[in-house]
């Protein structure tokens, strides 16, 4: 039967925060893991009318991603989240954030954002924290303050928050609210990544790719990025395009290692179709305000 891929809510106990799921909750969302969406679903409803708090979550964690058999629907998605919110979960209120923060369900409003996520930290929600230090960080809806923002992504990191520990490597390797050092940033990434968070691995390819802090290897670039990808990064595709090619201009210029002469000449003289302007280290939103 096939296993759908679901956010790490579904596969928890308890969440890294106060917030609980109910074991309902829990059987309820391993039966939509597992293919059985539209029993899933009713148990998820059921769970709702009779004040499940963790199955408001659940449900709209599955209509913010979108799943086989579920559609995306993010402002069903963020009403969820406040209907959560207005419960008391630490969990729903950083979502509910995030939805402002994004622009994603809701129109985007920082300030409207900064102020739940500080309401999320309250209630105990780790993720929080960073996802705020970030904001102090670039000055999005708070004044800005840089250090204030690197230190709660710090304190953050420094708890075993995987998130925070990539924010903070990207804060490193941009020169954010910190003097840039991309030997720090690339020894976070390695315990983010160590730890499954997703996009660590992305970052470990462009500081491969790029020899930022390390000696430039692009095999091993390519390897981080394999593993990107597999975590749910479906941009690092095109960067695993460009290591192919390459390795493949790189036989063309060798005689032997290329058994037809003629593909030999036409790809030495011709661009990546991934190539595009160089590789540069760059990223979208650091996970902690997704």
């Amino acid at each position: 039967m096939m296993r759908i891929a679901l956010s790490a809510f579904v596969l928890m106990a308890t969440p890294a925060s106060a917030d609980e799921i109910s074991a309902q909750t829990t059987a309820a969302m391993h039966l939509i893991r597992d293919g059985r969406t539209p029993e899933g679903l009713n148990a998820l409803d059921a769970l709702i009318s009779a004040g499940d708090s963790s199955a408001i979550e659940g449900l709209a964690e599955l209509l913010l991603w979108g799943a086989p058999g579920i559609p995306r629907d993010a402002v069903r998605a963020c009403d969820l989240f406040e209907r959560g919110r207005e419960l008391g979960r630490g969990d729903s209120a950083h979502s509910f954030a995030s939805c402002y923060y994004n622009g994603d369900g809701r129109a985007q409003d920082y300030a409207r954002a900064a102020e739940i996520y500080q309401e999320a930290i309250a209630r105990g929600f780790s993720m929080s924290r960073c996802a705020l230090g970030n904001m102090y960080v670039l000055g999005r809806g708070v004044a800005a303050d840089p250090a204030r923002g690197m230190a709660m992504c710090l304190e953050s990191a420094n708890a075993g928050d995987v998130d925070a520990m990539t924010d903070v490597a990207e804060h490193l390797l941009r020169g954010e609210g910190v003097e840039r050092d991309p030997v720090a940033a690339h020894a976070w990434l390695e315990r983010a990544a160590a730890g499954g968070q997703r996009n660590a691995p992305y970052w470990l390819g462009a500081i491969y790719w790029n020899g930022d802090g390390v000696a430039r290897d692009t095999t091993v670039a390519a390897r981080w990025w394999r593993i990107a990808f597999e975590r749910g990064r479906m941009d690092a595709a095109s960067r695993l395009g460009d290591e192919a090619y390459i390795r493949f201009a790189e036989a063309a210029r060798h005689p032997g290692r290329l058994g037809d002469r003629s593909r030999r000449k036409r790809w030495a003289g011709t661009r990546s179709p991934w190539s595009g302007e160089a590789m540069r280290i760059a990223s979208t939103q650091t996970k902690c305000l997704k």
